[in-house]
């Protein structure tokens, strides 16, 4: 299997325009400008990388020892990509203008990218680890190298994947948030406008496949626009215009004309991996980007805190002196304490820490009272603002059955608790975890943040 991802990896790679890019500084400001280069856009990485590369020795000597399995990752290194490539979804929503009536499917949007963009940070630190441990020994004598020597080698895979690679994956997250949001917009007007038109930059660094696809009009919900909508490669600078119906007919539209388009633009966007619409799928295609390949069980299975994230186990964490006591509410006081933290309606909204808006509504309330859990309500909003781990992935409950969610722990003296916030970021449930045989079973799926 090693093998086998390497090889899907290199080739996946090999057909961005990366060669080119040690050639480029990155510009020192935060909005996107163009490369005189590759025309497309290069962005200067938001997030310091000190600390992580401050544990590469670690992370090496660790690998070279043989101290940690191949069923494991570093969780600082997993959390560094997704942080950094989520940094790219804000930078990309940022641009937008939207109104109020998109929100709510903006929240949805972000809550599938989020999802997406962790699970692929994970898989490519697993990838990068795996391509260190192919460097131990030297294919040219099946002798194991020197430390230092190994060293020497995995320097190159560092800068490849926390440098080249890193930075065009920032950029195709940038540019797919911006074209998925558009998106969002477009079915927003769709009734006025309900064609779309295909517009290729047409300079002179524009490809000759996209601009093959320049001038292309199609009705918005056409199938056409599920597979080559743009992006539709690596810093592709293609955009969309949304068009009446008067206005396509004079710009040259024919009916009964996309299997014709669907030809055209499958013989120039050859690469399936492009063939994704970011506005009503993910950013990070699963079943076509090498990275996946390499999580345990090329990502079947759910991960661990423990086998495959290296962390300490509940029972541990809890051994700690310094942990903060949970506030124990009275059932009496439950209504009181809603109204507090409640506006005018009567509805809770909160920020988490991960940047998402949360409201807790009366659906929410009722459950908390049905379920007896006004014990625990007063720490609510402390566990969702400062929580010190969150994970995203399935749960099996008595309550919801086996289902997606967002789960915000908290570690309090004596017991763990938990938010619990549903694959559309609606809050579900709260409580304190009283069995210590299920905490384990919280911190399962994807981590998306630690403390």
């Amino acid at each position: 299997m090693k093998n086998h991802f390497l090889k899907n990896c290199t080739i996946f790679f090999r057909r961005n325009p990366l060669d080119v890019i040690d050639n480029i500084q990155r510009v020192q400001q935060s909005n996107l400008q163009e490369c005189d280069v590759c025309g497309g856009v290069h962005i200067q990485l938001a997030f310091d990388s000190k600390k992580i590369d401050d544990l590469q020795e670690l992370i090496l000597k660790a690998i070279y020892n043989d101290s940690i399995s191949e069923e494991q990752t570093i969780a600082e290194l997993a959390l560094y990509y997704g942080d950094t490539l989520w940094s790219g979804v804000l930078e990309g929503t940022k641009k937008q203008n939207l109104a109020d009536s998109y929100q709510a499917n903006l929240q949805e949007w972000l809550n599938r990218q989020h999802n997406n963009i962790y699970k692929f940070a994970t898989a490519k630190s697993y990838a990068e680890l795996l391509e260190y441990r192919n460097q131990i020994i030297d294919p040219q004598t099946g002798a194991m190298r020197s430390f230092d020597d190994f060293r020497k080698y995995c320097d190159g895979i560092k800068a490849k994947y926390r440098q080249n690679w890193l930075e065009a994956e920032y950029n195709a997250v940038v540019n797919g948030t911006i074209q998925g949001v558009n998106w969002l917009q477009y079915q927003e007007n769709k009734d006025l406008f309900p064609y779309l038109k295909y517009v290729a930059i047409n300079d002179n660094r524009t490809r000759e496949a996209h601009r093959m696809l320049n001038g292309i009009i199609e009705p918005i919900d056409s199938t056409f626009w599920t597979q080559y909508y743009p992006p539709n490669g690596w810093n592709c600078r293609c955009l969309t215009t949304q068009l009446t119906k008067k206005q396509a007919e004079h710009q040259g539209y024919v009916s009964d004309n996309t299997d014709v388009n669907m030809k055209r633009a499958g013989a120039v966007v050859k690469d399936k991996y492009w063939r994704n619409n970011t506005g009503t799928g993910i950013i990070f295609d699963e079943n076509n980007t090498a990275y996946f390949q390499a999580l345990p069980s090329e990502g079947k299975k759910q991960l661990s805190a423990l086998k495959n994230y290296g962390l300490k186990n509940s029972a541990e964490i809890l051994k700690n002196s310094n942990l903060p006591k949970a506030t124990i509410g009275k059932k009496e006081d439950f209504e009181k304490h809603w109204d507090i933290f409640s506006n005018k309606d009567g509805i809770i909204r909160a920020k988490c820490k991960l940047g998402f808006e949360y409201e807790f509504n009366d659906n929410f309330k009722k459950h908390i009272q049905d379920s007896k859990h006004e014990v625990d309500f007063p720490n609510l909003l402390d566990i969702i603002k400062k929580p010190d781990e969150v994970w995203e992935g399935e749960l099996p409950s008595q309550t919801y059955g086996t289902k997606w969610f967002r789960k915000y722990l908290k570690y309090y003296e004596g017991k763990p608790y938990v938010v619990l916030i549903d694959n559309t970021g609606i809050p579900k449930t709260m409580y304190a975890i009283e069995n210590n045989s299920s905490w384990e079973k919280y911190r399962m799926g994807i981590l998306n943040y630690k403390k």
